[in-house]
């Protein structure tokens, strides 16, 4: 009896190990699979160039408040244009 008590704890360890390896399996194909996709339709390259647009557009919001409060009376306001080409 006390041998097929162990044989059922030994069984249910290497199930509980083939468990663990099976899900960090599928999560690291998970990860391939995403990053590929993601090289596939550059949304790294997106996502890069909508933060730098972002940051322009601020950087010209931020001009044209200043042109607008009287504190560059000489300057005009910069539109997007201008400000992406810097």
């Amino acid at each position: 009896m006390s041998e097929l008590l162990e044989a059922l704890g030994k069984s249910n360890v290497n199930l509980v190990i083939l468990s663990l390896i099976s899900i960090v399996l599928v999560i690291a194909v998970f990860l391939i699979i995403r990053e590929l996709v993601c090289w596939y339709y550059k949304i790294n390259q997106i996502t890069k160039l909508l933060s730098d647009i972002s940051k322009k557009l601020d950087h010209c919001q931020i001009m044209n408040e200043s042109v607008s409060d009287g504190e560059m009376s000489q300057t005009k306001p910069l539109t997007i244009t201008e400000t992406l080409s810097e």
